[in-house]
């Protein structure tokens, strides 16, 4: 790929083609590439782009951009625009740079939650969405297409419960939800806080956490001091299981014995938990 120097000498030239073994390869105008209207990520951090402006100016562009043609009609004729549905990152660093064109990929789409679907997906396996960021997105399938949980989660590759438990982050008060997308508490402290019955009883728990700038195991020892219906020690071990393997996970204990369930909801999510309880790494 071409780095910033000679990105800049190739004219902003529609469909320019490059050969590739599984797919075309467009270049296109960045100025002609429209935001995506379901675009899961709401923030970028300004030093993670910065970090790829770096690698952009070096390296140019590895992965290309995805987009959909859209056209629309005008008195002087019919106007071609590209639509972003991934990428978003790559055309922001790619305009701070002055790049004047992008390589992309065009899919036909029509359906717009297919569009928020592929978002998601190159998103979800980038690792870049936050796990506000991705609850939202959820909540949007679930809202504006009526997704199940059952049918998002077999979208993006997860289990019902991992959706369940996204979508109840959003029932956090807003400042919390801040935080969550921030990194600045972790999910199973999140969760833990979900716990408490009364906002109040949130705040002053998340209080102590930011303040004491509490791991997630210190977290729970604070959470025990005051609850009483739940094992924090249990809590706290389920839902650690439950975010490694991603599934619903029960715990029992009769004082000398106990029994951990796993549930799953199909063939091939059971071979997806056996084979990640049974991994060397």
């Amino acid at each position: 790929m071409l780095g910033k120097g000679l990105e800049s000498l190739i004219p902003p030239k529609k469909e320019i083609k490059e050969e590739n073994k599984e797919e075309v390869i467009f270049r296109v105008g960045v100025e002609e590439i429209k935001p995506n209207p379901y675009q899961p990520r709401k923030e970028l951090d300004e030093n993670s782009l910065n970090d790829l402006c770096q690698s952009m100016e070096t390296f140019g562009i590895l992965q290309p951009l995805v987009v959909r043609k859209v056209e629309r009609f005008s008195e002087k004729g019919t106007i071609v625009e590209y639509e972003l549905i991934a990428g978003q990152r790559r055309l922001e660093a790619a305009k701070k740079l002055h790049f004047r064109t992008v390589p992309v990929v065009i899919k036909e789409i029509e359906v717009k939650s297919e569009q928020l679907e592929m978002a998601l997906v190159e998103n979800l396996q980038r690792q870049s969405l936050n796990l506000i960021e991705e609850a939202k997105v959820f909540e949007q399938l679930s809202k504006e297409f009526n997704f199940s949980q059952k049918e998002i989660a077999s979208r993006v590759g997860k289990s019902r419960e991992y959706v369940a438990n996204s979508l109840r982050l959003l029932s956090l008060p807003e400042n919390i939800q801040k935080a969550v997308a921030q990194g600045k508490i972790k999910g199973s402290q999140a969760r833990i806080i979900l716990s408490k019955k009364s906002e109040e009883e949130r705040q002053e728990l998340f209080s102590k956490i930011i303040n004491k700038k509490s791991t997630v195991k210190e977290t729970k020892k604070i959470f025990s001091k005051n609850e009483s219906e739940i094992n924090p020690e249990f809590t706290f071990l389920k839902n650690k299981m439950e975010d490694y393997l991603q599934a619903k996970v029960n715990i029992s204990f009769n004082g000398k014995s106990g029994k951990i369930m796993i549930k799953f909801f199909s063939k091939d999510e059971l071979e997806r938990l056996v084979e990640k309880i049974c991994s060397e790494e």
